[in-house]
């Protein structure tokens, strides 16, 4: 049946509106965003930052609340979480072109480190979406850099007070190089200060380490570690313990974030090695395991913060935003695009790529519609412009973001810090501290707020005693054989001997007499 002109002119207006949208994007300015991530290997918190971006910028240029007029683009590249090839990169895509308006992703401390320092002598902002190294807040070394990962320095005083709760011997603390690049300094000195007995040891990851760490520690029944590094890493500790039979109820803490449920996940190369590190044994023995790190998101008990409507996501709040990414993750972006799922979400790192998204956009804002720069001005910042974006967002950039409040205090956004424990197959929030609580490094003061009953030690188990010395040998054996010989024997060799002709006076003459 042939349609009427208004009938096909009614199904036909949606699509010339898209179209008309599309165009529209298209035709206008972009505002371009360098973003290295780490998309493969080790520690592949890219793939979540990804599409919390993608996520992000979609719904900024759909509103054209920020940057009306203007359409924001993420350039992608791996950086493979290494600094030296990030930099290699950074400066290869940068040359020849000044497209760019700033330097957003990084979620490797060695590729903030090195990447902030490169863009600071190029007159570029920079803004990690992730790292969280001590070392990195200094901003005299690392000037004009800004990262939004939760600072994890407190994770050393809540290890100190639970050493003294739990009156722990030793902890093993167990670092991997990549992520403890300034050494553990920080650590030994601390709990030098506080006198915990500690031991350290730098983990390249080879299984061999891994097991003599374990053969050191059950010598010396010692069962607490305190491992930084990345899940993989952190899987093949947990086999050698396995493989080297340690009593199960080894105290795991671990500092940084890990993908969601790590544990469960079965590591096909390190079983084809070791067959009895399946998903569910390492889970058995990660029991009561701690892990402390960036919440990256309000605390989901309260409420308010949880409803606050998003600076730069009209009509989003913390809760919705983080729904809708994390529905991206199942089903792809766009949804349904088969191939484009994450299949190992990091959740605590994914807002941090809509914020980081929303700082630089409200930071290109500020110059274009407040400072009435031109788009080209700000690809090109002279020296009193790059002054200028970088007073803003030190000093007056300020917003409600997907991870919570967000603005700087030197080169750190506060955010609160989470602790978490495995009970069953589920990461539990057992405590939180705030920024300005995680500042005071004072081991004798408890600022942990408690949740679900804070830290429980039910799972951790001390070493099995020595089995109790030999006792001193005796022969009770030939005592048992003479108790049966001696009373037999006896009187038998004395008959034998008076059977023997002259025994009898020999015996006389012994003694002093004479027989007649």
């Amino acid at each position: 049946m042939m349609r009427s002109a208004r009938t096909q002119c009614f199904y036909a207006f949606p699509l010339l509106m898209c179209l008309l949208t599309v165009n529209a994007q298209t035709d206008r300015p972009t505002i371009d965003i360098l973003v290295p991530l780490p998309i493969k290997g080790s520690h592949p918190i890219g793939e979540s930052l990804r599409m919390s971006i993608l996520v992000a910028q979609d719904i900024i240029n759909e509103q054209q609340l920020l940057l009306p007029g203007y359409t924001v683009k993420s350039e992608f590249f791996d950086d493979q979480c290494s600094g030296n090839y990030a930099v290699r990169k950074v400066l290869e895509t940068m040359a020849g072109q000044d497209k760019f308006v700033g330097v957003g992703g990084m979620g490797c401390n060695d590729v903030c480190a090195q990447v902030s320092v490169v863009a600071s002598s190029m007159r570029v902002p920079s803004l990690a979406y992730d790292c969280n190294a001590d070392y990195l807040t200094d901003a005299v070394q690392y000037q004009n850099f800004y990262r939004l990962g939760t600072v994890t320095s407190y994770a050393k005083v809540i290890l100190a007070q639970l050493a003294k709760q739990f009156a722990w011997t030793e902890v093993k603390l167990v670092y991997h190089e990549s992520f403890l690049s300034q050494g553990d300094a920080q650590y030994t000195s601390f709990f030098d200060q506080h006198g915990i007995q500690f031991s350290v040891t730098p983990f390249s990851g080879d299984f061999a380490d891994a097991v003599s760490i374990f053969e050191y520690m059950n010598s010396n029944k010692y069962r607490v570690v305190y491992f930084i590094g990345d899940e993989q890493t952190f899987r093949k500790l947990v086999c050698a313990a396995i493989t080297t039979n340690t009593k199960k109820g080894i105290t795991w803490i671990s500092e940084g974030v890990h993908s969601e449920a790590w544990w469960t996940v079965n590591d096909a190369d390190l079983r084809s090695e070791h067959p009895e590190c399946t998903a569910n044994t390492i889970a058995e023995h990660m029991q009561g395991a701690i892990n402390i790190k960036g919440m990256g998101a309000p605390v989901p008990y309260d409420e308010k913060a949880m409803n606050t409507e998003l600076t730069c996501f009209k009509g989003y709040t913390p809760k919705t935003f983080s729904d809708l990414v994390q529905k991206h993750m199942q089903e792809g972006y766009p949804l349904g695009e088969a191939g484009t799922e994450v299949e190992r979400p990091f959740t605590s790192v994914l807002n941090y790529g809509a914020d980081g998204t929303c700082a630089l956009v409200l930071a290109v804002r500020h110059m274009l519609f407040t400072k009435g720069k031109t788009i080209d001005d700000v690809r090109r910042l002279d020296e009193s412009n790059y002054e200028e974006i970088q007073k803003y967002i030190k000093d007056s950039l300020s917003f409600d973001g997907s991870s919570g409040p967000v603005s700087f205090t030197g080169n750190d956004n506060p955010g609160t810090l989470g602790v978490y424990q495995l009970m069953g197959q589920e990461d539990v929030l057992v405590g939180t501290v705030g920024w300005n609580d995680a500042k005071n490094l004072d081991v004798d003061q408890n600022l942990m707020d408690i949740y679900n009953g804070g830290v429980r030690n039910e799972s951790w188990t001390e070493a099995d005693e020595d089995p109790p010395p030999p006792a001193a040998y005796f022969p009770w054996d030939a005592v048992k054989v003479l108790s049966r010989v001696i009373p037999i024997g006896c009187p038998c060799f004395l008959a034998y001997l008076n059977s023997i002709p002259g025994f009898e006076n020999f015996v006389a003459r012994s003694v002093g007499k004479q027989t007649v």
